[in-house]
């Protein structure tokens, strides 16, 4: 069976281990980035990966516990969690992870399409054929993971086949930009609207395969359609999907 979201939490979620130890090991990064954008990550991630579901409480005092630091960066974390429409800061009340809407997913899209699209012509005149293998070992590395129900791992090797498939235009501040949307804001959209439902999920991973066939051959203006009409379908099963009770947890009240 599909990996599937658990139901809707109201409430704070516990920000302490098991064994009561400050320190998360999610601040892996700490020495190399600030202790702001350390903790950014680990919470962007835990709620991409839904561990945060919309509508928790992030308690500025029990992060402070948890990764032993100031309230300064944590309030930095926030503004940043904020600004990238991740949680909402309430006076008087603090911060809320957001809730998700399909018009939230299909404003995402659009933003990948306008990221990605203008691209494709430069990704099909410069990518080598040892590019092009090289990314198909991913995209065959993808299907194994799907068959497996892997979301998680599909994910990371998802983003990984993007920043090869995108490294032929030797644009990198492109590149961060695809990847870092996808990771941190795309990511719990994926779980939620594509990866609960199997054909969704299938039409995703054909969807990504059909593009770099498409380049393969030098045909930036099939990849561009087979995007397009891969996006179409994805946007319309969401919205069948809305009314599913494995999601609805997760959509805006």
């Amino acid at each position: 069976m599909a990996q599937t979201p658990q139901g809707r939490k109201n409430g704070p979620v516990p920000l302490m281990a098991g064994n009561g130890r400050a320190n998360d090991p999610r601040i892996r990064l700490l020495g190399v980035k600030t202790y702001k954008g350390a903790i950014y990550d680990a919470l962007a991630e835990m709620i991409a990966e839904l561990e945060m579901p919309p509508g928790s409480r992030l308690v500025e005092a029990e992060l402070v516990t948890r990764f032993n630091v100031s309230k300064t960066p944590i309030r930095e974390a926030f503004l940043q969690l904020e600004a990238n429409g991740l949680i909402q800061l309430e006076p008087y009340i603090g911060a809320r992870v957001t809730w998700m809407s399909v018009d939230d997913w299909v404003e995402l899209l659009f933003i990948f399409d306008a990221l990605e699209q203008p691209a494709l012509a430069l990704v099909a005149e410069r990518i080598t054929e040892a590019e092009i293998r090289s990314v198909k070992r991913v995209i065959a590395k993808l299907r194994r993971l799907r068959a497996a129900h892997d979301s998680r791992g599909y994910a990371a090797s998802l983003w990984e086949m993007h920043r090869r498939l995108f490294a032929p235009t030797q644009y990198p501040r492109l590149i961060r930009m695809i990847v870092s949307e996808g990771r941190s804001v795309g990511r719990r959209y994926q779980v939620v609207f594509v990866h609960t439902f199997e054909d969704t999920w299938d039409l995703e991973l054909e969807t990504i395969a059909a593009r770099v066939d498409a380049l393969a051959r030098r045909d930036p203006v099939a990849a561009a359609n087979a995007v397009a009409e891969g996006h179409a379908e994805l946007i319309r099963l969401a919205r069948a999907h809305a009314t599913d009770p494995r999601i609805t947890g997760y959509l805006r009240p």
